[in-house]
């Protein structure tokens, strides 16, 4: 396909999460990126001029394809598995370690989500590896947002009602375990989620905020 063949195709996409992958003439997987907003960031391409490796690139693209997510951290997990999968030649940069991070949900009464590089023979759950540090803390970092997890330094139980909640518990970012207002039962509920999620879980997830949205509203 010409550059503007592919322009058009980019156009079409929806301005919804997913992952792209791009073919070079032989069909070879070439790169593999992700985006919350597919046509935008596909489009970019094929749309402006470029430099350097991705200038390379986008010369090479002869078609792409495109995997639709949910949301953003759907998106992620996905294009660190198609990275591990394809590892295309314009993706290796990204490695920025010669071992592979993972995350680890720690086994404790109030659980938390840690970057590692090596698995340790403990009663912690272990996601990964992931393709490099930035994919791992990309994926950390949406999880906290998503889930409402802590991104403080505060450690609980012993830190609860020693200080005030912070501004992401007010504008609701966080579930605030330090303001004694969710269990330690409840709080390892929500890592639980997380844990079917990161596996890959996904109906079940939708399953249970369903659930859980529909209880809220007779509650109501």
């Amino acid at each position: 396909m010409t550059k503007e063949q592919l322009l058009e195709k980019a156009r079409l996409l929806p301005p919804t999460p997913g992952v792209y992958i791009m073919h070079s003439q032989s069909g070879k997987v070439i790169y593999v990126g992700k985006s919350k907003a597919l046509c935008n960031r596909v489009s970019s391409y094929f749309a402006q001029t470029h430099t350097g490796k991705t200038a390379r690139m986008v010369a090479s693209v002869h078609d792409f394809e495109v995997y639709h997510t949910d949301t953003e951290l759907e998106a992620l997990l996905l294009e660190n598995s198609f990275i591990k999968q394809y590892m295309p030649r314009y993706n290796i940069k990204l490695k920025d370690s010669s071992g592979y991070p993972y995350l680890k949900i720690t086994d404790e009464e109030y659980p938390r989500l840690v970057t590692v590089y090596k698995r340790e023979d403990d009663k912690a759950r272990y996601f990964g590896p992931f393709s490099s540090y930035i994919v791992a803390r990309n994926i950390a970092e949406t999880a906290r947002r998503t889930f409402g997890i802590p991104t403080c330094n505060r450690v609980f139980p012993k830190d609860i009602g020693k200080q005030r909640p912070c501004l992401n518990a007010q504008i609701g970012l966080c579930v605030a375990p330090c303001s004694g207002n969710i269990s330690s039962s409840e709080y390892k509920e929500i890592f639980s989620e997380l844990s079917r999620f990161l596996n890959g879980e996904y109906t079940f997830l939708i399953k249970s905020l369903t659930d859980k949205m529909n209880a809220a509203a007779e509650d109501m």
